[in-house]
């Protein structure tokens, strides 16, 4: 390996450790040292820069590349360049340097602070990736961490961001994507760690996204899919400690096998209408799983919603599918229907404070074939397995089961309460 350091110059032109011009093709920079060469004029100093898209099938891998102005830049075509960051300006001159072609991106092991946001604009192939939890990005101020606006492709992986250490806007974005022509984003084995309270993790409004097997916790909202994200999938996800552990506000978004546990708010909040939850896992949040107000037509199917300290479901908008889903051990109701055109079967609401299903003056429901026993644990108030209040018209309940629902204090369980 050859050593080129402290080249330096004033000149208003580029110069570099190591400089390909016009036609230099196919050529190994492997295994260099390209040290501390910057330029006090009005040019650039890199420490390898291939000046030329006439120079074609380059191969860059392995170098030690530190205290330059800029790390690299590559100009050329077909390069397969190795970028290794040790710092949030290599990240971004790596970036800058891929432009609108493609390029792989590592994160060394230890902590890399950032010091503004990495904007990922160059319309080109981006893979950022590090080592593993021991690659930390730790966000040093109140700014995005990573702003995804306009690649063909963008894929984060296998690293951790770190806010703890910050005070950030309660609905500050740590990773930001609104991709102008909703190419595809991903997404993959990340830890977000925030600072308690504030922030969005993973914030999207953009078609065809994945998250995939992150790890989201002690921030605001972990995952937020807002009102353009078409297409998305959140899958397999642990998100714990958040006011909101998702917000799903697009349409056609998948979400499913997530663990949401231990939320404030909500376990999983749906505002949109056409989208899959299912086979998620959603305990110890103040809801587990809730369809608010607005268009429905969503599918709920397969979820675990258990211990949560006031409904495992509630449905306040129309014409949703829920089923095959378990709802036991909540503190108050398994399932509130609030609303109307839903159909709620083959669920098991047991064990509940006081309700199994609860439909609060709604219409044109069907609830059948569910398991709504031995609920109205508290012992205290009325409860029942299914419960009708006033003005419930239209509904059918057909085919539940409602067995064991008694009160051993001072309030009445019914099988069925209209």
């Amino acid at each position: 390996g050859n050593s080129c350091v402290g080249n330096d110059s004033s000149t208003a032109n580029a110069q570099a450790g190591i400089y390909l011009d016009s036609d230099s093709n196919s050529n190994n920079i492997i295994g260099n040292t390209s040290l501390n060469n910057n330029n006090a004029g009005a040019g650039t100093g890199y420490g390898i820069y291939i000046g030329n898209a006439n120079c074609d099938n380059n191969i860059v891998d392995a170098n030690n590349i530190s205290g330059n102005d800029v790390k690299w830049k590559d100009i050329g075509t077909n390069s397969e360049f190795e970028y290794i960051c040790h710092s949030a300006s290599n990240i971004q001159d790596a970036i800058d340097s891929i432009a609108a072609k493609g390029g792989t991106i590592k994160i060394v092991l230890g902590t890399t602070t950032l010091t503004g946001t990495i904007n990922i604009n160059g319309g080109g192939d981006y893979t950022i990736m590090g080592e593993g939890v021991g690659s930390i990005i730790a966000i040093g101020g109140d700014w995005i961490g990573f702003d995804i606006s306009d690649a063909k492709s963008c894929t984060l992986k296998n690293f951790k961001i770190d806010t703890s250490g910050s005070v950030i806007d309660l609905n500050r974005e740590i990773i930001k994507v609104i991709e102008a022509a909703d190419n595809p984003i991903t997404i993959q084995n990340l830890t977000i760690i925030g600072d308690g309270t504030n922030g969005w993790g993973i914030y999207i409004d953009s078609d065809n996204c994945l998250v995939d097997n992150c790890t989201i916790n002690n921030v605001e909202t972990a995952i937020y899919f807002d009102t353009n994200s078409g297409d998305c999938i959140a899958s397999d996800n642990r998100v714990s400690s958040c006011d909101y552990g998702m917000i799903i506000r697009g349409t056609n978004d998948v979400v499913a096998g997530n663990t949401v546990n231990s939320n404030g708010t909500s376990g999983i909040q749906i505002m949109s209408a056409y989208n899959s939850i299912n086979g998620n896992t959603c305990n110890g949040n103040a809801i587990g799983i809730y369809a608010q107000s607005g268009n429905g037509n969503n599918s709920i199917i397969g979820n675990v919603c258990n211990s949560n300290t006031n409904e495992g479901m509630r449905v306040s908008s129309v014409e949703n599918t829920i089923t095959g889903n378990t709802c036991n051990d909540n503190t108050n109701i398994g399932i509130q229907v609030a609303q109307n055109y839903n159909t709620v079967s083959a669920n098991t609401c047991s064990s509940n404070g006081r309700y199994g299903i609860y439909i609060s003056g709604r219409d044109y429901n069907t609830i059948s074939a569910n398991n709504c026993s031995t609920n109205n644990t508290d012992n205290v108030s009325n409860g029942a397995g299914i419960h009708l209040v006033a003005e419930s018209d239209y509904n059918s309940i057909i085919g539940n089961s409602c067995i064991g629902n008694t009160n051993a204090g001072a309030g009445t369980a019914y099988g069925i309460y209209i």
